[in-house]
């Protein structure tokens, strides 16, 4: 008399791609840009996560590098080797970590948090200075 019901297994969302990228990354601002060392000389970074970065340094890929940062508003410089994986024809080397401990992970896991939350707080900045704009000038009409 009572049956049960075959359970539908329904998927919501599905994800598909060829996104190697586990962590989130961010820019320098061009305001402040951050400079990294390899091999003791100073180089421009393009991007930052905690997986790896880009920056202008012309290493090939699989080379092995030595790198050094210092990001603002963190107190532990980040030392770690990187493994070279693609270089642009615009000369922007992409490298991954190799073997990055969990207190330089957590550093720079803290300083991407730090800048997203910068970025954000900027964006709503400039959404609330239009409105407040388009609320005056509204008020202004009537």
């Amino acid at each position: 008399m009572f049956w049960k019901k075959a359970k539908s297994e329904r998927t919501l969302f599905t994800y598909e791609g060829d996104c190697r990228r586990d962590a989130y990354r961010v820019r320098p601002s061009q305001a402040a840009p951050l400079k990294i060392f390899i091999g003791g000389e100073p180089v421009d970074l393009v991007d930052l996560s905690a997986g790896g970065f880009a920056c202008l340094c012309g290493a090939g890929p699989g080379a092995t590098i030595d790198v050094r940062m210092e990001l603002p508003g963190e107190k532990q410089t980040v030392q770690a080797r990187a493994e070279v994986l693609a270089l642009t024809s615009q000369g922007v080397c992409h490298a991954q970590f190799v073997d990055l401990d969990r207190a330089m992970t957590e550093t720079i896991h803290h300083f991407v948090l730090q800048v997203q939350k910068e970025e954000l707080q900027r964006k709503r900045d400039e959404k609330l200075k239009k409105f407040r704009a388009w609320e005056s000038g509204r008020r202004n009409q009537a």
